[in-house]
């Protein structure tokens, strides 16, 4: 999956930008990954993510691992589009 995908889809809200309360790795269920929309299959890895709220999302572990990278670069760039200078 392409990095600024995932980026858009962090900055557009698609996917959160906040880390998960809870993560569980394991075989895959056959459930739709949210980054690539790929099913991940029993010979996968799954990712299962719980968010604050009741939101459960679903990754492979290789789309988890981009997805993270892409949630810290947006939460950067939000922190220094928000940060002012007082003078």
């Amino acid at each position: 999956m392409n990095p600024a995908i995932i980026r858009a889809k962090v900055v557009g809200g698609i996917l959160p930008r906040v880390a998960a309360a809870k993560t569980f790795f394991g075989h895959g269920e056959g459930k739709a990954c949210c980054v690539c929309d790929l099913v991940v299959d029993r010979q996968q890895i799954e990712v299962e993510a719980d968010f604050d709220g009741g939101l459960t999302l679903r990754f492979h572990s290789f789309c988890f691992r981009a997805w993270e990278k892409a949630r810290r670069a947006a939460k950067g760039l939000m922190s220094d589009s928000t940060n002012t200078r007082l003078a």
